[in-house]
């Protein structure tokens, strides 16, 4: 399988433009349902992808808990609202037990990532932790890390303890796996001396698609990684006369195996091997 764009963009990221949305938009219930734990948690997200806490939302349509419909309520507002909210909420609700349950499920998540790495990545795995770990802060500020919580899953069981273990116990142990698991993987590449950039972009697709290497040999062999430079990426466009366009995407690097240079050519059809080089 060749190796698609790489470093050609960031990742794209909730932008701090809308702050003007509601405060549930990020949310799968709107507004009246009042999800406040759900509340803390998207703006968590938004203040850690660069939204400034002095920034002011829209007009809210509605009241949301005691701040009044037509106030432009600050992100920081909004966010203690929302905890003011959460904490009438029994940990019995709905709200909770969803969002609690998630955290649950970690021991199962880790079973499938080490089951079958495949499918269940390593990068999977490390999204899912995010996730965990943002329920639970959510849980340890409102309820209280000796908040005592009783979670089950379909494979495990019952777990029992405070919202401070759990964050430890489940959301920790699952890191801890992934981490483990990513070092088994990646083990042959750092060992045949792969570092930087080069490993990031193999860290970043999981080990899931192969890279061009001069040439035009697509592969994932530690050693032909580690020698070659440059490395290329294909993907497929637009229809041409020979069938697709294929962008092939050229990756250089200096010697501490740095990205220094990136390009894109565009071939009508399959890429000449006199190409990759």
């Amino acid at each position: 399988m060749k190796l698609f764009y790489l470093l050609a963009a960031p990742l794209v990221t909730l932008s701090v433009a809308r702050a003007d949305d509601e405060p549930f938009y990020y949310t799968r219930t709107p507004v009246a349902s009042e999800d406040w734990p759900a509340c803390v948690k998207n703006l968590d997200g938004l203040l850690k992808e660069g939204l400034d806490p002095s920034t002011k939302y829209g007009a809210l349509a509605k009241p949301v808990g005691d701040l009044a419909a037509g106030t432009n309520p600050t992100a920081q507002e909004l966010r203690a609202e929302c905890i003011k909210q959460a904490k009438t909420i029994p940990d019995t609700e709905r709200r909770w037990r969803d969002s609690l349950g998630y955290v649950g499920t970690m021991r199962v998540l880790v079973k499938e990532m080490q089951d079958n790495h495949y499918d269940h990545t390593v990068a999977t795995l490390m999204q899912e932790v995010r996730l965990c770990n943002a329920w639970i802060d959510v849980a340890i500020e409102v309820l209280g890390p000796d908040h005592e919580l009783t979670l089950t899953d379909r494979k495990f069981g019952e777990w029992k303890g405070t919202a401070a273990a759990a964050k430890k116990e489940l959301c920790g142990f699952a890191e801890d796996a992934a981490n483990a698991e990513k070092a088994k993987q990646f083990g042959p590449y750092t060992k045949a001396g792969i570092k930087n950039d080069k490993l990031k972009i193999l860290s970043d697709y999981d080990l899931s698609v192969e890279i061009g290497i001069p040439g035009g040999t697509f592969t994932l062999d530690p050693a032909a990684l580690a020698k070659a430079n440059p490395w290329f990426s294909e993907s497929t466009g637009d229809d041409c006369a020979s069938g697709k366009i294929t962008h092939l995407h050229r990756y250089e690097f200096d010697k501490n195996q740095k990205l220094v240079k990136e390009s894109t050519k565009d071939y009508c059809g399959a890429v000449p091997k006199g190409a990759y080089k």
